[in-house]
């Protein structure tokens, strides 16, 4: 089923944002959320597809009203709907992909300018045991962050800030989605949110309890959590990532002796 649409209660409109998004988001990113935009002259919503069928989407794309901005974070590359996408959004002004699948890249497009044709040839996409061709996240915005730094005026700094968007995405932390949504608002919507600080880089293994909370590595984790029970890990990816979330079974596997792994290709189930 096709989940409606999570306002934040804010009835003005002066500046819409809209998050559409394939990661299932917990009560704890709309407390983030309400942080960010407090006192904000914004309007601010979140699409979760719960589906990929183009039909299902069309529909729900309908219950909304479009947006200024617009993020997408997908999970690979369907072709039918990036189309649909493409069509939808095309007198949305600003248009920033948060995930790294090749063909959703390209749909990042900033007042008319496609950013997404600066990736082609600065950086070789990888291939996934189901075929289809991404950007590692951290590869990607390192080499955005050089593409910016060979260009000039305007597109340097949206090209820039697009890097920054995924960075500050990928290190899901509470700091990091606040100044992820600060930049878009601050940099886009024209409102005067507080400035965005650096984005906070988690590593390669970072764990999130079922409350939300985010850390750093294991051990902090273990720390916080005391002893006793035993440990659950739900290892939750979309096609292009088994192999990452692979290795991090290992590695969970190798420091916590009884701890027992589930693998989801999504993380709602």
């Amino acid at each position: 089923m096709m989940s409606g649409v999570t306002g934040l209660d804010n009835p003005r409109r002066s500046c819409r944002v809209l998050l559409i998004t394939r990661s299932v988001l917990t009560g704890e990113f709309f407390e983030i959320a309400r942080e960010a935009l407090g006192g904000l002259d914004v309007d601010f919503d979140v699409l979760y597809l719960s589906s990929y069928d183009v039909g299902e989407v069309s529909r729900a794309l309908s219950t909304v009203g479009k947006p200024d901005i617009a993020l997408l974070s997908l999970m690979g590359d369907n072709t039918e709907l990036l189309s649909l996408f493409r069509d939808w959004l095309r007198e949305t002004r600003v248009v920033f992909t948060l995930s790294t699948g090749l063909e959703t890249v390209m749909l990042t497009r900033v007042y008319g300018h496609e950013l997404g044709s600066y990736v082609v040839g600065a950086v070789s996409p990888q291939s996934s045991s189901t075929g289809s061709s991404y950007f590692d996240p951290r590869t990607l915005s390192m080499a955005l962050h050089l593409i910016a730094k060979s260009l000039q005026g305007e597109v340097a700094r949206y090209v820039e800030d697009w890097a920054l968007l995924i960075d500050y995405w990928r290190n899901w932390r509470r700091e990091n989605i606040i100044n992820m949504l600060r930049l878009v608002l601050r940099n886009y919507c024209g409102v005067p949110a507080p400035e965005p600080q650096p984005p906070i880089e988690l590593g390669e293994y970072w764990f999130e309890d079922v409350g939300g909370v985010v850390y750093r590595s294991l051990g902090e984790y273990l720390a916080r959590a005391g002893g006793g029970g035993l440990p659950v890990v739900l290892l939750a990816y979309s096609g292009q990532s088994y192999f990452k979330a692979r290795r991090v079974a290992t590695y969970v596997m190798g420091r916590v002796g009884n701890a027992v792994t589930l693998f989801s290709n999504y993380g709602y189930t």
